[in-house]
């Protein structure tokens, strides 16, 4: 207590209990009495999560070098090598002239869902059309934000035959 005012401290009330504070006032003087009751506490919760995080990681595996009309296969291994679920992965492979898809030189694959430590392949049969060394860039992104990129070189060899004929260009009979 103190001179204008009478505090109570309960240092738990279960739920469902109430407490009663019965308060006899002595007035000292006539008028009108104002008074006022405040009711404070405080309370406090705490809780435990998991932070995962999805990652992507992406490899080409496949031949360095093919000859020219043959067809070669490309591998693209995405992987999960994160704790969370990658959402919505799509991958993107971009072919240079020289190395031929059925489906153009802009391949774009859905893959849905990776869960943490899967493994994906997705493979790529192209021909190779003309020599040289081609370039094959691939993108591979997920929601949040995930993005990764690998790329490989293919040499396309491409064999050439000449001939010639030597001799005198006039001949007498």
């Amino acid at each position: 207590a103190s001179e204008s005012s009478l505090v109570w401290q309960f240092e738990e009330i279960e739920p469902g209990d109430e407490k009663i504070v019965k308060v006899k006032f002595i007035p000292v003087e006539r008028g009108e009495v104002a008074a006022s009751a405040n009711v404070r506490f405080t309370g406090a919760a705490s809780t435990s999560f998991a932070v995962t995080e999805p990652m992507l990681a992406l490899k080409i595996e496949g031949a360095s070098e093919v000859m020219v009309g043959e067809v070669t296969s490309q591998t693209l291994m995405i992987n999960n090598p994160g704790t969370g679920t990658a959402a919505n992965v799509r991958v993107e492979a971009i072919l240079p002239p020289g190395l031929v898809h059925a489906k153009g030189d802009r391949l774009a694959m859905d893959l849905g869902n990776l869960a943490p430590g899967e493994s994906r392949p997705v493979r790529l049969a192209l021909t190779a059309e003309a020599g040289g060394r081609q370039m094959i860039e691939v993108h591979a992104t997920a929601d949040s934000g995930l993005v990764q990129s690998a790329s490989t070189e293919v040499t396309v060899i491409a064999p050439s035959l000449k001939s010639s004929i030597e001799g005198p260009s006039l001949r007498y009979l």
